[in-house]
């Protein structure tokens, strides 16, 4: 979920679900769907700009509301898992292999970025268009120690 102010907000899941509320959560409706993939990321930057995370399939931006859609060229075919905009220009994805990708131009371009892992990279988020942190790592199960009894 994300939210732009006290009424504006967008929620997402699986099968492409979309919930959008303009009077702080009294009334939801459906914008025009989009995909029927799962959205693991949405991110608003002012009322009516939203973009989405699509897993496996990529970037999809609306800016009125999600009234229409428009899918942008990442650049990558890696699986994109999160995103972050600090402004309604500039932005940052992240994705599998350590995919960082950044906008400046509210996503019409995206260029990889730099970053010495190849890690699968889960969210993000920045303070402001050169502060921010990336996070992830490879998804693992954890057990406990096995007790050992004397014998």
């Amino acid at each position: 979920m994300s939210l732009t102010d006290a009424n504006t907000g967008t929620a997402v899941g699986r099968d492409g679900w979309i919930l959008r509320t303009t009077d702080g959560g009294v009334t939801w409706v459906i914008p025009n769907t989009v995909t029927t993939n799962l959205i693991s990321c949405v991110t608003l930057t002012g009322p009516n700009a939203v973009t989405l995370v699509v897993a496996d399939t990529g970037i999809i931006r609306s800016a009125d509301g999600g009234a229409t859609w428009v899918g942008q060229d990442s650049g990558t075919s890696n699986p994109l898992h999160a995103a972050t905009f600090t402004d309604e220009s500039t932005g940052m994805v992240v994705g599998s292999q350590g995919t960082i990708l950044r906008t400046t131009d509210g996503g019409d371009t995206w260029v990889s970025q730099v970053n010495g892992t190849t890690e699968t990279l889960r969210a993000v988020s920045f303070a402001d268009a050169n502060t921010g942190t990336v996070v992830g790592g490879a998804a693992r199960s954890y057990e406990p120690p096995t007790a050992v009894r004397p014998g």
